[in-house]
């Protein structure tokens, strides 16, 4: 069976671009194309895992290496850490129609998807796969690591009991299929990112001569769609699908933009920001050393 691998990712040139980390609720990028260019430093970051804690130890180290050693260190950081199965779609056209499918229920046609803008493709991706996984509300620190690691994103869609780890791939892998069909998505990535054992994902796009960045939690926004199934009923329900396709009256209209809004503040990362106050440093210094010339 041949696998497909997510560490594709069209390469930027090495030139000095701006660079913003924005609350998912502020991350609006205007459509771009792709760039292509040869840094292997800024490849790895738009489309590899890395440990926060371990880049931001090079931060910390940075006078003690001379320039290209710096860069030499932070390519190893990302090229380090690889999961399994976890990375790897083994079915492309089957798990494709699957995420098409699953887009259907929640409203979304091909036809949207192709004009979404990436605000709302990347949410429309979390709501995806926060619909096909179960938190493991049990987990054992003390077991194995291997067993969550060992799924592929086409038995995860497959509503599996899982992790945070596996929420972030399978979410990557979704956006994979949604940016393919869609008109304004060439110039973003989605990446897995860690901080202190909990595994998100980082979302960044080309924006004007710059570049924006936002962070999300698929895992989060699980547990908001787990309490909003709570509270929903058909005529909610049925306002939710007619706005996802353009439709409705004002009052669905009204009512879906209110959880359109707490879906983003769940997704968004902000929460753990406000808790520790050294994540947001810790990013923005990351960002910095990927797009420093």
């Amino acid at each position: 069976m041949k696998a497909i691998f997510l560490f594709v990712a069209s390469v930027l040139p090495r030139i000095i671009f701006g660079q913003t980390v924005v609350d998912f609720t502020a991350y609006y990028p205007s459509a771009h194309d792709a760039y292509r260019g040869n840094d292997k430093f800024v490849k790895a970051s738009l489309s590899s895992f890395i440990d926060a804690k371990e880049l931001d130890e090079l931060v910390a180290r940075r006078n003690t290496f001379s320039e290209k050693d710096f860069y030499i260190e932070c390519i190893k950081a990302y090229s380090n850490h690889t999961f399994t199965n976890n990375f790897r779609i083994l079915h492309y056209q089957t798990f494709k129609d699957s995420v098409l499918k699953y887009a259907a229920v929640l409203g979304y046609s091909e036809t949207s998807i192709k004009k979404l803008s990436i605000h709302d493709l990347v949410l429309l991706s979390g709501l995806i796969t926060s619909s096909r996984l179960y938190y493991d509300d049990h987990y054992d620190p003390s077991v194995s690591f291997e067993y969550y690691n060992k799924f592929y994103p086409d038995e995860l869609l497959q509503k599996k009991t899982v992790v945070c780890t596996q929420f972030a791939f399978l979410n990557l892998s979704i956006f994979y299929v949604l940016k393919n069909h869609n008109d304004n998505a060439n110039g973003t990535y989605m990446s897995a990112y860690s901080i202190d054992s909990h595994v998100f994902n980082k979302v960044i796009s080309l924006d004007g001569d710059g570049f924006i960045i936002s962070y999300v939690d698929p895992a989060q926004l699980y547990m908001y769609e787990v309490s909003l199934q709570t509270y929903l009923n058909p005529t909610k329900e049925k306002a939710l699908l007619a706005t996802a396709g353009n439709i409705g009256t004002k009052e669905e209209r009204e009512y879906a933009e209110k959880v359109k809004i707490e879906r983003e503040k769940a997704y968004s990362t902000r929460t753990q920001i406000d808790h520790n106050p050294n994540l947001m440093h810790m990013l923005k210094s990351h960002t910095a050393i990927i797009f420093k010339k």
